[in-house]
């Protein structure tokens, strides 16, 4: 009998809404709009290894292979500019055993290395412990470093020991034309940082008046998060979250649980954001 192949598929692409304000009248930069990303071209080749079936991909794409003795080949076919990856399994199978790969999961076809769910920290908050002109809340289970720059910024370093991430914070105190042009600057930082990938935005306004705007942008993995804040007359908070070097695979199911635990920490920093 001859050999049957399975390929199975499995696409991560993280996907939101890129919104921008329409109205034009507030004294306020608006934020510059993230683009329509760009889609690939249909062009294609085989992938380069030799497997027992041809495979086309996208002449755009990375692809990554690994062999688990004769059973399976995983295949990692990677799109730089979405931020996603289409993962291939191609099995080879033999009588009642490729039936029972196609009817039941819990065949004795390998699987990927599963990493763990990190643990998120709870919903707990306390005040950044410095006086500063404004209140900001923090995870109660991070530490918080602050370096002042003279009278014109204060750095926040918020660490995630467990995550083995950091969000920098910087707070300005600026007037007139230079507070519109840090804006400015700093929504143009964001725009680069986001590397043209797919983006939602979250805008609040806590009960001072503080305006906020959290951007998220799961796939870029160094800094999938980046707020902004004013209150429009002198006082700007911006910050991103550093995402460590190196994590476990690179794998989405390790560090989307991270990013969804520190957004859910900046909206709450946002609500509550109060001039001291």
């Amino acid at each position: 009998m001859l050999p049957t192949f399975v390929v199975a598929a499995l696409f991560i692409l993280f996907t939101g809404d890129c919104t921008g304000r329409a109205d034009s009248t507030s004294a306020v930069p608006r934020r510059t709009a993230y683009p329509r990303i760009e889609l690939y071209d249909s062009v294609y080749r085989p992938v380069s290894l030799t497997l027992p079936v041809r495979i086309m991909v996208n002449d755009s794409t990375t692809v990554d292979i690994a062999s688990h003795g004769d059973a399976a080949t995983w295949i990692d076919v990677r799109y730089p500019r979405y931020g996603a990856t289409l993962r291939l399994t191609l099995s080879r199978l033999e009588g009642d055993s490729l039936f029972t790969a196609i009817a039941d999961s819990t065949s004795a076809v390998p699987r990927r290395t599963a990493y763990p769910r990190i643990e998120l920290y709870d919903s707990v908050y306390r005040p950044v412990s410095l006086t500063l002109p404004v209140r900001i809340m923090v995870n109660d289970s991070t530490t918080v470093d602050i370096a002042s720059h003279g009278d014109a910024a204060t750095w926040i370093d918020v660490r995630y020991p467990r995550y083995g991430a950091t969000l920098r914070l910087t707070l300005s105190r600026l007037e007139g034309d230079s507070l519109f042009t840090a804006i400015a600057n700093r929504r143009e930082r964001m725009v680069l940082n986001a590397g043209g990938l797919r983006s939602t935005v979250t805008e609040l306004t806590a009960p001072d008046g503080l305006s906020s705007e959290i951007v998220a942008t799961p796939g870029a993995m160094v800094t999938p998060l980046q707020i902004i804040a004013t209150d429009s007359t002198g006082l700007l908070l911006t910050g991103a979250l550093e995402m460590p070097p190196a994590l476990p695979g690179n794998d989405a199911e390790y560090y989307m649980p991270i990013v969804e635990g520190v957004e859910r920490d900046l909206i709450h920093m946002a609500k509550n954001l109060t001039a001291e």
